[in-house]
């Protein structure tokens, strides 16, 4: 017998001696691993429980038909929030025993995931998992922008003209598809459509025009309308950002591209994102991101519906609302706390001062900087930054005195303190840049920053 021989079956029994370990949970049963998902479920049944519309009609009366078109959509976003969570778990599940697997060992003694088509098979599985969540997550920030809009138009009349409005679109562009590929258009659609804009004719007349955010605002149902009849998601993703909770701004991102846009992407043919290299992490955050952004549109329909709910749900809802924790990170990069005359840094070699701050109408800050050292395009000495695009505060200017009093002078001795009192402010702060220039320009800035625990104390420093 040869050794590669041997070799296969000490494998063999190997694996099957691992197989007879029983595996461990981490002392979680499944019910508290899948909490997360479970917790949206039995809100979602709750709220299903007290509006007054069931499946039967749900599935058997055309959208625009409800009386109650406010229940029906509110029916339509759960069943949405249903369906994900459901995946949610389903996914969550593979990745546990994945993870398992690789505890154990499988990948390692299973040679072909070591080749570079076993890793490739690896990225595509994660792959195909995150893009099925974005765009699930894409649909779920549709239904949240629309609730928050829908915020301020309660009314049932607006849930109806939205309805019939969506309808009026659909079968506009079936019957033009059809026209244009087949030649004749279906005489049963056209007079579907004429029923339709005279729906929405009728409807609009009781209500306040310019508070139809869902509608183009130059369209005309007096006849057939030419140009788009519902407004774009971005413009309804404008108006939601303007008036979202702290929570719901943390999952519709601090802009359209950022948020909404970053999730189209996996709906769309771009070639660039297939040379993603995601991980199990990646997929993790794919999936728990999703209950996140159902907790707020349940509550947004609770809200609207004016519907109670059980102590234990409220909770739950308002630390959703709140983004308790993740609005820190909203902030960072969205306000920051910079003042001019603060020295920044954008990518840990260069060295930036804030000369103006502006504020827009969606409450963002952004800052215009001057590139003292290190420029990333040498053309270009000064420019306007969102926050997120600016590390760490090097220098607080306002702070240039307490930097010298806490933290220099005891490095200096007793005399230096004499010293700093007799300085102004602006001469200390002359000597801090200086001092935090000639570090970047011999390359101790990247490196200070680049140690973790240091550059925690620098962050500390200007506080």
């Amino acid at each position: 017998m040869n050794i590669s021989k041997i070799i296969f079956i000490c494998k063999k029994k190997l694996i099957r001696w691992i197989e007879k370990i029983p595996v461990q949970r981490n002392g979680q049963n499944d019910e508290e691993k899948n909490l997360p998902f479970t917790i949206p479920l039995q809100i979602s049944g709750h709220l299903l429980r007290n509006i007054p519309i069931k499946e039967d009609s749900f599935r058997l009366i055309a959208s625009y038909s409800h009386v109650d078109a406010r229940s029906y959509y509110f029916y339509v976003a759960i069943s949405e929030v249903l369906s994900s969570c459901m995946s949610c778990m389903r996914v969550a599940s593979w990745i546990e025993d994945s993870e398992e697997e690789i505890m154990f060992g499988y990948p390692k003694m299973n040679t072909g995931n070591e080749t570079i088509s076993g890793r490739r098979i690896s990225h595509l599985l994660h792959d195909s998992i995150i893009d099925e969540f974005e765009v699930r997550f894409r649909k779920l920030q549709e239904y949240l922008c629309n609730l928050i809009c829908f915020s301020e138009t309660k009314d049932q009349k607006y849930f109806q003209l939205f309805l019939a409005a969506e309808a009026l679109v659909d079968i506009k562009y079936a019957n033009q598809d059809i026209a244009e590929f087949f030649g004749n258009p279906i005489e049963n659609f056209n007079f579907q459509f004429k029923e339709l804009l005279g729906r929405c004719k009728a409807l609009i007349k009781d209500l306040d025009r310019s508070k139809c955010w869902f509608l183009n605002p130059s369209i005309d149902f007096g006849s057939e309308p030419k140009q788009n009849i519902m407004s774009s998601f971005r413009q309804r993703y404008k108006k939601a950002i303007l008036i979202a909770t702290s929570g719901e701004k943390v999952v519709l991102g601090p802009t359209y591209k950022v948020g909404y846009g970053g999730s189209s992407k996996s709906a769309h043919a771009l070639v660039e994102e297939h040379f993603k290299d995601y991980t199990f992490d990646d997929v993790k955050h794919a999936i728990n991101k999703v209950p996140v952004i159902c907790l707020n549109i349940l509550s947004r329909a609770s809200e609207i519906a004016n519907i109670d709910y059980p102590q234990n749900f409220k909770e739950i809802l308002e630390c959703a609302r709140s983004g308790e924790g993740a609005t820190k990170g909203i902030e960072s990069v969205t306000q920051r706390n910079l003042d001019i005359g603060d020295l920044v840094t954008t990518d840990g070699s260069d060295v930036a001062e804030i000369l103006r701050a502006h504020m827009s109408s969606y409450g963002y800050k952004s800052y215009h900087v001057r590139y003292l050292i290190n420029p990333k395009i040498k053309e270009i000495a000064e420019e306007w930054l969102p926050p997120r695009y600016i590390g760490p505060c090097l220098l607080k200017k306002q702070k240039v005195r307490d930097l010298f009093t806490q933290k220099v002078a005891p490095l200096l001795g007793d005399k230096s303190v004499d010293w700093i009192s007799e300085q102004t402010d602006e001469i200390l702060y002359g000597h801090a840049k200086t001092s935090i220039l000639s570090m970047a320009r011999d390359g101790h800035l990247k490196m200070l920053l680049e140690a973790k625990p240091k550059a925690k104390n620098i962050k500390q420093i200007c506080k």
